[in-house]
């Protein structure tokens, strides 16, 4: 048998493909194939056996046929519209070899007729709700159902399982560590703390009923309690609901402290709309003298310790192991109404601080800080307010605000100066403008989110309406 060359064996793929031919030979044989070259000497023949060559005085005649392509084309085109002639052209390509073809015939089936059920399920339809759709579309179809029908009954999805809303908030907030109580959701382990403060606060007050004080573990007379207390290194300790009050002056003075500093977290709390997160305890010391002020400075590695307004935030353990976040520092004044002040403004300078958080890398201006607490332990009733304005005024009035703002130092000028500004944005006499910028300010404080970009606002009007202010406060 001869070679054939390239281009015959590409025109024998080609040809292939497109004819079928019967060649007649002149012995009678019957030869089936696809003419691939025809000459005046010789016709070659592509068989499913092979490439045969024959010579042409052979060869009788030869016979077209059409080709399985062509004859599926005509086969559709005479069953054009007709469901069953077309699914019938489908069983015949099927049965021919023609796989996508027979596909195809079958999407025209169903266009000549939507409910042909063979052709649906040949092309993977099922029966769903009365019409056909792909498995895919049933199983979106069938969540989608069910969503609906969990969603009517007021249940939600919560990972991969329908619940009630009131079971995905206990398993959200369980997976955070949190507990309810008293219908409300708080942190489980400072619950667990704050119960064991209860309970050790009962015992106190049942030991204190008979006389006794707790130290070093141990219950003892008030005498020798006050003489272990008065060391700096060994403070009293007087419990609130929100502050912790330690204290070397007594143990008294440390419960009557107390009494304030906790007015003052209730009255921060009321003038932010909220409270801290986390449920921690405020901590405040009121030392005896400004010996001990500056060594408690000292050991919290302050670096300021000429103000009793300066709030220490720098992290500290002591011996006793008592861990602070966030500790705020005043010193007894002359007598325990003076002294009281002074921590209403510890207690509300550290609230302040906890709302947007100790380390926040956008805190509240310190003018703010000190005005806020400067008000809430001076401005925010008359007597003291008036107290107050003329201390303010002793010591050369408010400064510009544009000043006031840039140029804040932390003393008794400016914070009563601050003080009297809050009072006046809380009168209710501010323009609306002015109203509306401090409204945006306390909420990003509260919030603890755009702080920096909310005073930019309040500040500069502020001073567009500083004639207002000081109208107001007649400075």
């Amino acid at each position: 048998m001869k070679l054939l060359s390239i281009p015959v064996l590409i025109g024998l793929l080609l040809v292939s493909v497109a004819s079928g031919d019967v060649i007649h030979m002149k012995d009678g044989r019957k030869i089936e194939g696809t003419v691939v070259e025809k000459t005046d000497a010789k016709v070659v023949v592509q068989t499913k056996f092979g490439v045969s060559e024959f010579k042409a005085s052979e060869v009788d005649r030869i016979e077209k046929k059409s080709t399985p392509k062509e004859e599926y084309k005509q086969r559709m085109a005479e069953a054009k519209g007709d469901a069953d002639a077309l699914y019938k052209v489908y069983i015949w390509a099927k049965g021919n070899g023609l796989a996508s073809d027979a596909k195809r015939a079958l999407r025209e089936v169903v266009k000549a007729d939507p409910d042909h059920e063979n052709a649906r399920k040949l092309l993977g339809y099922v029966k769903f709700e009365d019409r056909w759709v792909t498995e895919s579309e049933k199983e979106r179809l069938v969540v989608e159902a069910e969503r609906k029908e969990m969603e009517a009954k007021g249940l939600v999805r919560f990972k991969g399982e329908w619940v009630t809303k009131e079971e995905k908030e206990r398993l959200e907030n369980e997976a955070k560590g949190l507990v309810l109580v008293d219908g409300k959701w708080v942190n489980k382990r400072e619950y667990e703390r704050a119960a064991k403060d209860r309970e050790q606060a009962r015992e106190r007050a049942e030991k204190r009923a008979q006389g006794l004080f707790e130290v070093n573990g141990k219950w003892v007379a008030k005498a020798e309690a006050e003489a272990f207390y008065a060391d700096l290194n060994n403070p009293y300790r007087a419990d609130g609901e929100n502050v912790y009050l330690y204290t070397n002056k007594g143990i008294d003075f440390g419960d009557k402290m107390l009494v304030g500093a906790e007015a003052a977290y209730r009255d921060a709390a009321q003038l932010f709309g909220r409270e801290p997160e986390g449920g921690k305890k405020l901590h405040v010391f009121v030392v005896a003298t400004l010996e001990d002020f500056n060594s408690l400075g000292n050991a919290f590695n302050a670096d300021e310790q000429s103000s009793n307004f300066y709030e220490f935030g720098t992290p500290w353990l002591p011996e006793n192991d008592q861990g602070f976040d966030l500790v705020t520092v005043t010193q007894y004044n002359q007598a325990d109404s003076l002294t009281e002040l002074y921590v209403r403004h510890a207690v509300a300078e550290q609230f302040v601080r906890r709302l947007i958080g100790p380390e926040a890398a956008d805190p509240a201006p310190r003018w703010f800080v000190d005005g806020v607490s400067a008000y809430l332990s001076r401005f925010n009733t008359p007597k003291l307010y008036s107290w107050s304005r003329d201390r303010l005024l002793s010591l050369g009035g408010i400064l510009k605000l544009k000043n006031h703002f840039r140029s804040y130092q932390p003393n008794e000028q400016y914070i009563l100066g601050g003080g009297i500004l809050i009072a006046w944005l809380k009168s209710g006499e501010a323009p609306e403008e002015v109203a509306k910028e401090f409204e945006s300010a306390m909420a990003a404080v509260a919030e603890g989110k755009k702080v920096s970009k909310a005073f930019r606002g309040f500040e500069k009007a502020l001073t567009k309406a500083e004639d207002s202010f000081r109208d107001h406060a007649e400075m």
